[in-house]
């Protein structure tokens, strides 16, 4: 679980490093992020991570369903 956890970190820091570099004039989501810190965050952000939160686990599940549905058959 730490393995997973330093790998998630790493990867999305990267992620974060190349949207900085890459982006130009657009704001995308993680440079919302690292500017909403400065100033404080406000409500959208929150329901942003919420949102992508809940369709991943949302994707995740149904897919586990769907893989012990098709096992059974």
């Amino acid at each position: 679980i730490v393995a997973a956890a330093m790998l998630a970190f790493s990867l999305s820091f990267d992620d974060f490093i190349v949207t900085n570099f890459t982006a130009g004039q657009s704001v995308t989501f993680p440079l919302f992020v690292y500017g909403s810190k400065l100033k404080g965050f406000p409500p959208q952000l929150f329901v942003i991570g919420t949102l992508m939160f809940v369709v991943s686990l949302a994707l995740v599940l149904g897919a586990e369903l769907w893989r012990r549905r098709r096992a059974v058959q």
